[in-house]
């Protein structure tokens, strides 16, 4: 399974209060249950992807200024993938 059908199917299968971020090699993704109950915030540049319970966590990050900064949606999946390097392996 790529990540976004393992995720997928945890969405289906995960029950309660959660966010969550999972990384691999290339990438990673947040999660978030379909309640939502749980604090989570999300900051992106073109330099980093950052998550916290509160943006208090996030504002001495270089750039937060200029930052897209979200709430994720409840039930919904972000993910975040970059190519390998020229001659990485996989």
């Amino acid at each position: 399974d790529s990540l976004k059908q393992a995720l997928d199917k945890s969405l289906e299968d995960l029950d309660g209060f959660f966010t969550f971020a999972i990384g691999t090699r290339n990438g990673f993704a947040v999660i978030r249950d379909p309640i939502a109950c749980k604090p989570a915030i999300l900051a992106e540049t073109d330099d980093y992807v950052a998550m916290a319970s509160e943006y208090q966590a996030l504002s001495s990050l270089p750039g937060i200024e200029n930052a897209r900064v979200w709430e994720p949606v409840p039930a919904t999946m972000y993910i975040w993938e970059r190519e390998p390097a020229e001659g990485a392996r996989s």
